[in-house]
């Protein structure tokens, strides 16, 4: 692997942008539907069950303030694992897989509420916000997931 470029994965979220280092992309599936959970984390919007396995369902339109929508059949869900925890994200779009030179990647470290520190890179098609393992999901969110994930063991 070459240390100077990130492998990303492209997706689309309302009018917004984002990309995943693949090492962190489990899959990505259709949407399917999607059971509701009672859980004080307000990203958390539900579970799905992969094969017997309990998984989070997170919605970045909660984090952006953006209008919910009714989760369709031609939506995605972008299986993330990392840290030791898995969580699905809402896709409104999937654009595919991208090396970027890690020289092109710029850092913000506060732009909107909920996006802080958060990286991006300028590709043919707009601005990409990057998530990673770090600044995805805050330390009580992800206490919340893992405590949301007990109950599946």
């Amino acid at each position: 692997m070459n240390q100077d470029n990130l492998t990303v994965l492209l997706i689309g979220i309302a009018n917004l942008n984002f990309s995943f280092p693949v090492e962190m992309i489990e899959r990505v599936i259709l949407a399917q539907d999607i059971s509701p959970c009672d859980n004080t984390n307000s990203l958390v919007i539900g579970v799905i069950n992969i094969h017997s396995e309990i998984i989070p369902v997170i919605s970045l339109r909660k984090r952006f303030s953006l209008p919910e929508i009714e989760i369709k059949s031609d939506n995605f869900l972008v299986i993330l694992s990392f840290k030791n925890i898995k969580i699905a994200i809402i896709a409104d779009s999937v654009s595919g897989i991208i090396n970027i030179l890690r020289s092109d990647i710029r850092e913000y470290t506060e732009i909107l509420p909920g996006m802080s520190e958060l990286q991006f890179v300028t590709h043919s098609d707009g601005i990409y916000y990057i998530y990673n393992s770090e600044n995805l999901l805050s330390t009580t969110e992800e206490e919340s997931i893992r405590d949301l994930q007990k109950y599946d063991d």
